[in-house]
Protein backbone atom coordinates (compact mmCIF):
# COMPACT_ATOMS: atom_id res chain seq x y z
CA UNK A 1 0.00 0.00 0.00
CA UNK A 2 1.16 2.99 -0.84
CA UNK A 3 1.98 6.08 1.61
CA UNK A 4 -0.22 8.93 1.65
CA UNK A 5 0.96 11.93 -0.60
CA UNK A 6 3.31 9.82 -2.22
CA UNK A 7 3.36 8.91 -5.49
CA UNK A 8 4.71 5.40 -6.88
CA UNK A 9 6.34 4.83 -9.84
CA UNK A 10 9.35 2.03 -8.30
CA UNK A 11 8.54 -0.62 -10.56
CA UNK A 12 6.98 1.72 -13.98
CA UNK A 13 10.17 1.71 -15.54
CA UNK A 14 10.76 -2.57 -15.34
CA UNK A 15 7.32 -2.45 -17.03
CA UNK A 16 7.60 -0.22 -19.78
CA UNK A 17 11.00 -2.09 -20.62
CA UNK A 18 9.44 -5.54 -20.11
CA UNK A 19 6.91 -4.56 -22.47
CA UNK A 20 7.76 -1.67 -24.65
CA UNK A 21 11.35 -2.44 -24.68
CA UNK A 22 10.90 -6.15 -25.85
CA UNK A 23 8.84 -5.02 -28.88
CA UNK A 24 11.34 -2.36 -29.82
CA UNK A 25 13.87 -4.85 -29.60
CA UNK A 26 11.91 -7.58 -31.98
CA UNK A 27 11.71 -4.63 -34.50
CA UNK A 28 15.31 -3.65 -34.38
CA UNK A 29 14.71 0.00 -33.04
CA UNK A 30 15.83 2.15 -30.02
CA UNK A 31 13.98 5.61 -29.26
CA UNK A 32 15.61 8.72 -27.19
CA UNK A 33 13.55 11.94 -25.82
CA UNK A 34 15.75 14.42 -24.17
CA UNK A 35 15.05 17.98 -23.14
CA UNK A 36 17.12 21.01 -21.97
CA UNK A 37 16.50 24.54 -20.75
CA UNK A 38 19.20 26.70 -19.88
CA UNK A 39 19.41 28.64 -16.21
CA UNK A 40 19.11 31.95 -16.75
CA UNK A 41 22.20 34.18 -15.88
CA UNK A 42 24.22 30.58 -15.50
CA UNK A 43 26.04 28.31 -17.67
CA UNK A 44 23.75 25.47 -16.27
CA UNK A 45 21.69 23.88 -17.99
CA UNK A 46 18.82 21.13 -16.39
CA UNK A 47 17.96 18.12 -18.67
CA UNK A 48 15.83 15.38 -18.65
CA UNK A 49 15.96 12.50 -21.05
CA UNK A 50 15.17 8.84 -21.62
CA UNK A 51 16.34 5.82 -24.12
CA UNK A 52 14.51 2.72 -25.03
CA UNK A 53 15.64 -0.24 -27.10
CA UNK A 54 18.37 -2.67 -28.12
CA UNK A 55 21.02 -2.31 -25.28
CA UNK A 56 23.91 -1.62 -27.78
CA UNK A 57 21.84 1.18 -29.10
CA UNK A 58 20.07 3.20 -26.06
CA UNK A 59 22.73 5.76 -25.23
CA UNK A 60 22.89 6.49 -29.06
CA UNK A 61 19.76 7.23 -29.12
CA UNK A 62 19.75 9.77 -26.20
CA UNK A 63 20.38 13.58 -27.19
CA UNK A 64 24.36 14.34 -27.59
CA UNK A 65 24.40 16.57 -24.86
CA UNK A 66 23.24 13.66 -22.66
CA UNK A 67 24.68 10.72 -23.88
CA UNK A 68 28.05 11.69 -22.27
CA UNK A 69 26.09 12.24 -18.83
CA UNK A 70 25.15 8.96 -18.12
CA UNK A 71 26.43 7.63 -15.05
CA UNK A 72 28.62 11.24 -14.81
CA UNK A 73 29.50 12.86 -11.91
CA UNK A 74 30.72 16.05 -13.40
CA UNK A 75 27.97 17.78 -12.74
CA UNK A 76 26.23 19.21 -9.82
CA UNK A 77 22.86 16.73 -10.19
CA UNK A 78 22.99 13.72 -12.04
CA UNK A 79 20.50 11.09 -11.35
CA UNK A 80 20.53 7.75 -13.88
CA UNK A 81 18.59 4.81 -13.88
CA UNK A 82 18.93 1.88 -16.26
CA UNK A 83 16.80 -1.28 -16.40
CA UNK A 84 17.99 -4.37 -18.57
CA UNK A 85 15.51 -7.43 -19.42
CA UNK A 86 16.98 -10.08 -22.11
CA UNK A 87 18.23 -7.32 -25.14
CA UNK A 88 16.39 -4.21 -23.88
CA UNK A 89 17.14 -1.54 -21.86
CA UNK A 90 15.68 1.47 -20.76
CA UNK A 91 17.96 4.59 -19.36
CA UNK A 92 15.93 7.78 -17.92
CA UNK A 93 18.38 10.72 -16.70
CA UNK A 94 17.85 13.81 -14.78
CA UNK A 95 21.18 16.24 -15.14
CA UNK A 96 21.17 19.83 -13.33
CA UNK A 97 25.19 21.17 -13.65
CA UNK A 98 27.32 22.94 -16.32
CA UNK A 99 26.58 21.50 -20.01
CA UNK A 100 28.79 23.27 -22.31
CA UNK A 101 27.82 21.04 -25.53
CA UNK A 102 24.21 21.53 -24.63
CA UNK A 103 21.95 24.22 -26.35
CA UNK A 104 19.99 27.23 -24.72
CA UNK A 105 16.70 25.17 -25.01
CA UNK A 106 16.17 21.79 -26.80
CA UNK A 107 13.51 19.24 -27.27
CA UNK A 108 15.04 16.34 -29.15
CA UNK A 109 13.23 12.88 -30.16
CA UNK A 110 15.86 10.30 -31.86
CA UNK A 111 14.65 7.10 -33.48
CA UNK A 112 17.53 4.77 -34.59
CA UNK A 113 17.15 1.20 -37.07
Amino acid sequence: MARPGRVGGGLSLFFIVLIFGIILVLVNTSVGVGATLRIPSTDWNFSIGGSLGKKQDVSRALPGYLSSRVAGNNTFFNQSNTVTIWEAEGMGLIVLGSQPEAPLADLHFNLIR
